[in-house]
């Protein structure tokens, strides 16, 4: 399912002034009428149910993009992309609970698309609402040519790309508030490795409290058993000839549970 979604989702109209600023269930509609087209009658779904599993699913892809954008930002002379992408998932699961990253698949059908990188850019600005591809926008609309590395620019909407069409606007090519430069973006990076380390640090020391716990534990075991054998060769030293019927019982049980306790490997 998931991989003809996607794929509908990006055949649906790349172009902006046709595609990704179209009302909720005209977008949608497309989308659906692209996917069951491809699909058997049994595996056809209705736009709502499209679009709510997109929607459910995306974000996460977006989540992993990130990470692997990042890794890739501060990969290592000589390191291969498989090392890359190791690290990419690990970093995924530690942000995430310790939950997988299972939609590899999905992510690689929509890395360095067009339409991906519009609607999920790989730094999001402040989220608001959904637009009709299912992604969050941000509070304007802007362009996010990136002809240079260097920036990373938000998506031109539906009106800004017909009126550029049609010579009667232009989009700024660099839009202050609309980019985010190298240094802000490697300053994020180094703020989320110092994050890391601070967790790494913390579940260093939570596992550490923990030994001391189990080893303070051991020790009161320790001593409760002394006590209990110290008990046990009382009552086998005592000399129960002038005991009652009654205390002889009582003395019998007493030994019996003590050497159930102490030595239970030597039970019958």
């Amino acid at each position: 399912m998931n991989r003809r979604l996607v794929r509908a989702w990006l055949n649906n109209s790349n172009d902006p002034i046709q595609g990704i600023d179209k009302k909720y269930d005209h977008y949608w509609k497309d989308v659906a009428k692209e996917y069951n087209k491809h699909s058997p009658k049994e595996e056809r779904r209705s736009a709502a149910v499209l679009k709510n599993h997109w929607n459910r699913y995306a974000p996460i892809v977006m989540k992993f993009n990130h990470c692997w954008n990042r890794m890739q930002n501060a990969h290592a002379s000589g390191e291969s992309d498989d090392q890359i992408m190791v690290r990419a998932h690990a970093v995924f699961s530690n942000e995430n609970s310790d939950k997988p990253f299972l939609l590899e698949y999905w992510w690689r059908e929509v890395k360095g698309q067009p339409k991906w990188d519009r609607v999920y850019p790989p730094i999001e600005n402040k989220r608001t609402k959904l637009n009709a591809s299912g992604a969050y926008t941000s509070s304007s609309n802007q362009d996010t040519d990136e002809a240079s590395a260097e920036v990373h620019r938000r998506p031109i909407g539906q009106k800004a790309a017909k009126a550029q069409k049609k010579g009667k606007g232009k989009v700024s090519s660099h839009c202050s508030e609309g980019y985010l430069s190298n240094d802000i973006v490697n300053s994020f990076n180094d703020f989320q490795l110092k994050k890391l380390q601070a967790i790494e640090k913390m579940a260093e020391a939570t596992s550490e409290h923990a030994k001391a716990i189990a080893k303070q534990a051991a020790a009161n075991e320790e001593k409760i058993r002394d006590k209990k054998l110290n008990k046990y060769l009382k009552l086998v030293t005592v000399d129960t000839a002038s005991f009652s019927a009654e205390q002889k019982a009582g003395h019998d049980i007493m030994l019996k549970c003590l050497t159930k306790e102490l030595f239970p490997a030597d039970e019958s």
